[in-house]
This record gives C-alpha cells, sequence and structure tokens, in this order.
C-alpha cells in the first residue's frame, strides 16, 4: 500500500505543477496586464450574470448573427478535430511504436512550438480567409497521414504538418473576435473558450473510445488511425460551414476579414 501511494503522488505530480501554472498566470493576469480598453470603450463596473455563465456566453455565439453563428459552428467543429491528437497521441504511439512520455513528449513540446511560431508567421502573410481555408486543408491532411503513418519518422512528418495547420484556429477566433464591439470582446471570447472546453469534453472520451474500440479485438477493422480519420473529416466539415458561411454573406464577411 505504501508503494502504491507513491506512485499514486507521483501521478499527480503533472496536475500539481499545472495548478500551479495557472495560479501563476491567474496573479499576473490581475497584478500586471493592463486594460486594454481605453476607458471610453469599456462597460464599466457592472456585471451582466445573464451572460457570465456558460449558456449565457454560448447565447451570446449563437444568438446574434447568422455570419456569426456559422462562424461559431465551424470553429466548434474545428476545434473538435483539433484536440484528437492532445486526447490520444500518448495512447496511440504507445500502441503503435512502445513509445512512452520520454519518446512522445519531446514531439509534443516541439508542436507547441510550431503552434507558437506559425501563426505569427502565416498569418499576417496569408490573411485570415486563407489562413483559415489553407490552414483547414492542411490540418486535414495532416491528421489523415498520422492515421496510416507506420513508421516513427513519418508520425513525427505528419503531426508537424499538423502543427502548420493550426493556423486555422487563431484566424478563425480572430474572425469572430473581429464581429464584437470593443466592450464586448471579452464577452465573445469567453464564450469562445466554453466552446473549446465542450469540445475537449466530448473530444476525450470519444477519440479514446474509438481508439479502444479499433484495437480491440472485436473492432469491426484493425485500424489505430480511426480517430484520426475522424477528425479530419471534422476540420473538413468545418470547412465546408465556413466556406458556405463567407459565400451567403460576402459583404458582410469581408468587413471582418
Amino acid at each position: 500500500m505504501r508503494r502504491l501511494s507513491r506512485d499514486t503522488d507521483g501521478l499527480r505530480g503533472p496536475m500539481y505543477a499545472a495548478a500551479g501554472v495557472g495560479v501563476l498566470n491567474f496573479l499576473i493576469i490581475m497584478l500586471f496586464m493592463p486594460e486594454s480598453l481605453p476607458p471610453s470603450q469599456r462597460r464599466g463596473k457592472s456585471l451582466d450574470w445573464k451572460e457570465a455563465n456558460p449558456l449565457g456566453a454560448l447565447r451570446l455565439l449563437f444568438a446574434r448573427t447568422p455570419l456569426l453563428r456559422g462562424a461559431c459552428a465551424a470553429f466548434f467543429l474545428l476545434f473538435l478535430g483539433n484536440a484528437c491528437i492532445n486526447s490520444i497521441f500518448g495512447n496511440y504511439v504507445n500502441h503503435l511504436f512502445g513509445w512512452g512520455p520520454q519518446e512522445s513528449a519531446p514531439l509534443l513540446v516541439l508542436v507547441g512550438l510550431m503552434i507558437a511560431i506559425a501563426p505569427a508567421t502565416l498569418v499576417p502573410r496569408l490573411g485570415l480567409k486563407r489562413s483559415i481555408e489553407v490552414g483547414s486543408v492542411v490540418y486535414a491532411l495532416g491528421l489523415l497521414a498520422t492515421a496510416f503513418a507506420n513508421v516513427p519518422k513519418w508520425i513525427v512528418l505528419s503531426v508537424l504538418v499538423s502543427s502548420v495547420g493550426c493556423i486555422a484556429i487563431p484566424a478563425l477566433i480572430a474572425f469572430i473576435s473581429n464581429q464584437a464591439a470593443p466592450d464586448e470582446r471579452g464577452a465573445l471570447l469567453g464564450g469562445v473558450e466554453t466552446l473549446s472546453e465542450l469540445c475537449l469534453a466530448i473530444a476525450h472520451s470519444t477519440y479514446g473510445r474509438t481508439l479502444a474500440l479499433f484495437i480491440s479485438a472485436n473492432a469491426p477493422m484493425k485500424l489505430p488511425g480511426a480517430p484520426f480519420i475522424m477528425a479530419s473529416v471534422f476540420i473538413l466539415a468545418s470547412l465546408g460551414v465556413i466556406s458556405h458561411t463567407f459565400a451567403a454573406f460576402p459583404a458582410e464577411a469581408a468587413r471582418f476579414l
């Protein structure tokens, strides 16, 4: 029992570290980050409890204009596909190659660096519309490549391609944010964050169960990459939704791109 307790405490270490980083982030925001809006564009100190909750935040996203509803529906599908790698990558490469945290963690760190660098480099050059469209296609292709990769070097390459395709996410968030008045932008971005958390809650269960099914003895076919195929379908569906939205409201969309 004593050995089990020590092992359990070790597994909790990353959670303690994440909680500490979260607290540090909160303190930095509260103590050092200035308010970005000038006083003339602020709402004041009043708090609308109808919006300051998860359901109110989602209502803010989907009860406004058709343009905003289409963009938010596309974001939901895009982020649902995006959540695949974070949900199952460790278990996936462990199943394929026997990789543990020491082998998979450095690759995920590299992916994190690519996600930080690629949007700042590519989005200003491509613009929001092309970043959303090109990024979605590249992301979907990267996930499909991950689904069928059978050697480590192809896994590494496919995941790096996917990380470049992630430029679609900040570009789509910027398009959504641009549709809000200055004093509503924070509330709108809070709604986007709520939508992201909902996607993660769905994704962790869905992708995990899909991987378990397709590597089990009762699998309809042995296809460990099935979750990544599913994720690529979500991203292509997102591209279809946002392309339809752009086509349906070209003048309105052009104002915010």
